[in-house]
């Protein structure tokens, strides 16, 4: 007789919606082995702590193996390479566990009423504990390890804790001791409040770091914005800077500081603030309630204590530490949160939706003034949703809101947390309070919301997981590699990373794949790969976003140097989940060069995004580094390179149609890092004009359309990388009147959006049928089911040929008084030079 034994199936979906489980196995209903899975299955209960379990005795000879899965109303929850199989050992009960991910088992979350439990993988650690106030090292919990993860459970103990930093403090392979911030820390302590970099060069002009001049300076402006709506400072708030406890006076400040430095704009050096006792009162941003003064050079600030107050006794510095060590930039810690639910909203359609038009934007920066001393946050930029709404938007697309270096940044260098910019939370709120509140804003007016996210890389001067537990370097060494390279011995890891954005390996053979931006992962690594799957699953599941934005996917997947299959099948696998679980959420990639197979579906063998960025439309249109554009030949009087820019409308290279496209008119890098529409048409004297038929073509092409903040209504600031002084919004939505140029150049962008989301004709899937081009005339014209699009790209009016069958009057036109053509308008029989009509169309 073959022994039996009990086994305890535990299913754990990480909080993803499952219905009615069962558990299927190679075992037949006696539970002898069958190779066939011929068991009807058997229903799982579900618990407390979210799994679902049953317990099943199956007979078994020894060393049999057996295999088992979960399926839910059919569909099978063990995704891809998740199979699992086991063999029975010995006659006591044992379990079988299989987590979905690892959003509830990794970082600290609460378990019944007061307990909680800690999780992390460092597979490398000798020892790790939980700390609570890891400055102090208030309180600590011992963690036990199992396959390279350290888990612990408290009975009691969350109501004490919440609240508080943590940190998972580590013993590594080396024997030495370290902090480490927790991936998985929902809310983080953010960079310090108060201060921020200036880097200036020789002349004062600002600069960002990497385009320094070693004649420039590295200074730090401490800043004070108050938040109060209603507050009006009679006083300018006041910094103080202290050595040991002791206040520094002037004169012990003019002999660690630069005495006078040169700056351009509004910022302005503290010698012209000083007092006697050392007092520096903050200098007042134009009409703007906020308040900066600047001190350099940064390294003679290092070791002092600083603190800023204004005349009520208010505090405007960080309130974990006040301590100047060169770590301001960091996100610095998680603090013990609760997981907060978002309302769940995703479209009820397994098709992508046809009425897209993305509005992109900055957070921190639509609404930023005085020169982005004060940045907008969450809540101000969800009450300008009803004007964005009101132009025609049916979507946000918002930039990377993960932890950044700094208060102000892009948000591109990579994330390694779950957290987000606590410089976008609003007063008495969390950063994620103050998302899911957007979110459920935006939701309310029945717009979508999409997030951004970089899983190629991870870099800047504060990775958290660079030698996370070790030189060994779990996270970004793509093989176990032993021991210390050549000259590394004795280095010492830092508590808190730093300095990680040029930073070597130290095995003896590294393995770390690089890019210009940082290392990228190993996804190699099961926990590693599993991580970024996590992250997006919460980015939908728990918060509500209704669709992704990949950054860079060709830098995940591609071969040699990049992340290889690995990469590949991390892509497929969260598109899978993703659609799996919420069918209509959308996923975008951005690929550079484009191919047909990353929108092709998962079970064809594709990477399963329904879209890619379309870029070149925007260079072929707009502007280019490598080849002439329309818009520049129109400006600059040179034959126009229409039949480039049509043929790509049609065949778009690398994508297998052109309705998967996320047809780019303008996004943040090519306003950042390239020439925008009101900076290079502005010198032709139809300029306003020409951006009107350049926005009207966008809007009026296949795909989805996206445009980023202000060039719908021809704002002019740079938004340059790196110089947040460049980044206010200068937007309609800021409030304020708008020249006659930008206001009627809004007007115009709000028609043709309500005209193309009035006609199905012109929606996302509707492909281009006839079209025509007469390339010496610069007219160019496609018809999109019954409707046909002509723009004229040259000065002079054109007849339209017989070739375009039209029928009555233009439906719309950008030559209407009210935008302030300045050209005579033209009949029905004609279009005028730059501008774009809309007729109904003769069908063949």
């Amino acid at each position: 007789m073959k022994p039996r034994y009990p086994i305890r199936f535990c299913y754990q979906p990480d909080g993803l919606p499952l219905k009615r489980p069962g558990l299927f196995g190679s075992w037949d209903s006696e539970g002898r082995f069958h190779p066939e899975w011929i068991d009807a299955g058997r229903p799982m209960e579900l618990l407390e702590d979210g799994s679902w379990q049953v317990t099943v005795e199956l007979e078994a000879e020894e060393g049999e193996s057996f295999s088992w899965g979960v399926r839910d109303e059919g569909e099978w929850m063990l995704f891809g390479q998740d199979a699992l199989s086991f063999t029975p050992s010995i006659p006591e009960e044992q379990t079988q566990t299989f987590s979905l991910g690892n959003r509830h088992r990794f970082g600290v979350n609460p378990v019944g009423t007061d307990g909680f439990r800690a999780g992390v993988w460092a597979p490398h650690a000798q020892s790790v504990r939980l700390v609570i106030d890891p400055d102090e090292l208030a309180q600590e919990y011992e963690l036990s390890e199992e396959d390279g993860i350290w888990t612990g459970q408290q009975d009691a103990g969350w109501a004490e804790i919440e609240g508080r930093p943590y940190a998972f403090a580590l013993v590594t392979s080396e024997g030495q001791k370290v902090l480490r911030a927790d991936p998985y820390a929902r809310r983080r302590q953010g960079p310090q409040r108060g201060l921020s970099d200036l880097f200036v060069q020789a002349d004062g002009s600002p600069t960002h770091r990497y385009a320094q001049d070693p004649r420039g300076a590295h200074l730090l402006r401490f800043e004070a914005v108050p938040r109060e709506e209603d507050v009006r400072l009679s006083e300018a708030p006041v910094l103080r800077l202290f050595l040991d406890g002791k206040q520094l006076d002037r004169a012990a400040l003019e002999e660690r500081l630069l005495p006078s430095m040169s700056l351009q704009g509004e910022d302005v050096c503290w010698a012209q603030q000083v007092s006697s006792n050392g007092d520096i009162a903050l200098a007042r941003r134009s009409e703007v309630e906020a308040y900066a003064v600047c001190l350099g050079p940064a390294k003679a600030l290092l070791g002092l204590t600083y603190e800023i107050t204004d005349h009520r006794g208010a505090a405007y510095h960080d309130p974990w530490s006040q301590k100047l060590e060169d770590l301001h930039n960091w996100p610095r810690f998680g603090i013990v949160s609760r997981p907060v639910q978002g309302r769940r909203w995703v479209r009820n359609t397994h098709q992508p939706i046809g009425d897209l038009v993305i509005y992109e934007m900055h957070i921190g920066s639509i609404l930023g003034q005085g020169g982005n001393l004060r940045p907008s946050t969450f809540g101000e930029v969800a009450k300008t949703l009803e004007k964005i709404k009101a132009l025609g938007f049916t979507a946000i697309a918002v930039m990377p809101t993960n932890p950044s270096e700094g208060l102000r940044d892009w948000g591109y260098l990579g994330t390694s947390s779950m957290a987000h910019q606590e410089a976008y939370a609003d007063p008495e709120e969390s950063a994620e309070q103050s998302l899911l509140a957007f979110i459920k804003a935006a939701h309310e007016l029945d717009l979508s919301v999409f997030t951004d996210v970089v899983y190629n890389h991870i870099g800047g001067d504060h990775n958290d997981l660079w030698n996370f537990d070790g030189f060994k370097n779990p996270w970004f060494e793509w093989e176990r590699n032993p021991g210390l390279g050549a000259g590394a011995v004795g280095v010492e890891l830092s508590e808190r990373p730093e300095g990680t954005a040029n930073a070597l390996p130290l095995t003896e053979e590294p393995t770390v794949r690089n890019t210009p931006w940082g290392p990228i992962p190993a996804y190699n690594k099961r926990p590693v790969f599993q991580f970024f799957i996590d992250h997006a699953m919460d980015c939908v599941e728990r918060l509500g976003f209704d669709g992704i934005r990949f950054d860079f996917t060709h830098l995940i997947h591609s071969q040699p140097g990049g992340g290889g299959h690995h990469g590949w099948m991390m892509l497929q696998e969260i598109n899978r989940r993703l659609k799996h679980f919420f069918p209509g959420v959308l996923t975008f990639a951005e690929e550079f060069p484009q191919h047909h197979i990353i929108t092709a579906p998962v079970s064809e063998g594709g990477a399963g995004f329904d879209a890619m960025w379309n870029t070149e439309h925007q260079h072929r249109l707009i502007f280019s580094q490598h080849h002439l554009s329309v818009a520049e030949a129109a400006v600059r009087k040179k034959p126009l390179p229409l039949r480039g820019y049509l043929e790509h409308l049609i065949n778009p290279t690398g994508f297998s149609r052109p309705t998967c496209s996320v047809t780019v008119l303008s996004n943040h890098d090519e306003v950042g890092n390239a020439i925008q529409i009101a900076s290079l048409v502005t010198p032709h004297s139809q300029g306003a004009d020409l951006a009107r038929a350049l926005c009207w073509i966008s809007f009026l092409s296949p795909g989805y359309p996206i445009i980023f903040q202000g060039t719908e209504d021809m704002a002019t600031n740079p938004f340059t990388w790196g110089i947040p002084s460049s980044w206010d919004g200068h937007s309609h939505l800021a409030g304020g009147d708008l020249s006659p140029v930008r206001s009627r150049h809004l007007e115009s962008t709000r028609d043709v959006l309500h005209f193309r989301l009035s006609r199905r004709d012109l929606h996302s899937e509707v492909p281009i049928g006839n079209h025509y081009l007469n390339e010496a005339a610069g007219v160019v014209g496609f018809r999109r089911a019954g409707l046909w699009v002509i723009a004229n790209f040259s000065e002079k009016p054109f007849a339209l040929p017989e070739e375009i069958r039209v029928e009555g009057n233009a439906l719309l036109s950008s030559e209407d008084e009210k935008y302030g053509y300045s050209r005579p308008a033209t009949g029905d029989k004609e279009i005028g030079g730059f501008a774009v009509k809309v007729f109904a169309s003769l069908q063949d």
